[in-house]
């Protein structure tokens, strides 16, 4: 199945965007803006072409998004002596964070998947949350950038 922008638009809401114009007397020009939900609906007709949207990739989540994410499934927010582990360079096949904290922890994949346990009982947790957390933050949950539909934020600075 092709990916279209357009499927994915309403779930950015706030993010930056751009969309190249053809103007036959200026020529070709760029404008950036927010999405809005009164712009989202004069999008709708566009090309793919002529609209992408800026998104960070998962891999540069900070600390303080870990942690924030930490307190939406915890409900409280990560202990000071707690520890951020990362298995982003060790283990290519399943990239990952985990942040513990006394005998709870807390995973967050590169591919968008976050999983929480304590003392190896799963935790309860509602992943609408972290997935509405993770797109509010602007991060690429569905490979847009690799299809090209996205633009990496972290390299256009």
């Amino acid at each position: 199945m092709e990916k279209k922008i357009q499927n994915y638009l309403h779930l950015y809401l706030g993010c930056e965007y751009r969309i190249r114009y053809i103007d036959y007397q200026v020529g070709e020009y760029t404008v950036w803006s927010k999405l809005t939900a009164a712009r989202l609906s004069k999008l709708e007709d566009l090309s793919i072409a002529e609209i992408q949207i800026q998104l960070l990739p998962l891999s540069d989540i900070t600390e303080e998004e870990m942690k924030e994410l930490w307190h939406i499934v915890f409900k409280r927010p990560f202990h000071p002596t707690g520890r951020i582990l990362s298995s982003y360079l060790q283990d290519k096949k399943n990239p990952r964070w985990i942040l513990m904290s006394g005998v709870e922890r807390l995973g967050i994949q590169l591919n968008g998947d976050i999983w929480a346990d304590s003392d190896l009982h799963n935790w309860p947790m509602n992943p609408h949350l972290n997935t509405m957390y993770l797109l509010k933050q602007g991060f690429d949950l569905f490979g847009l950038i690799e299809a090209g539909l996205a633009i990496d934020k972290t390299k256009n600075i």
